[in-house]
């Protein structure tokens, strides 16, 4: 059964950032990578690859299907509410 993204969600922590990739029928599958704050776009596409890896998909193939997109990022200001 061919697998069809629909949500992207991103969660840039301190150490890790993790993905979640949830598909059409809710099914979900989580990458994990190490946070690269000094290139933040590197870190993002290493944990969506990973997710992906899961259903056996290529993040072109797998982007073009998705509809929406989560991406959380940590900030001082979140920080101080903790």
């Amino acid at each position: 059964m061919a697998r069809e993204p629909r949500v992207l969600a991103i969660d840039a922590g301190g150490t890790m950032t993790d993905t979640f990739v949830v598909d059409r029928a809710g099914a979900f599958v989580v990458g994990k990578a190490q946070t690269t704050p000094e290139d933040e776009p590197q870190g993002f596409m290493a944990s969506t690859r990973d997710a992906l890896r899961y259903w056996d998909l290529e993040v072109d193939a797998a982007m073009n299907a998705v509809v929406s997109g989560i991406y959380d990022v940590p900030t001082p200001e979140v920080d101080l509410v903790r």
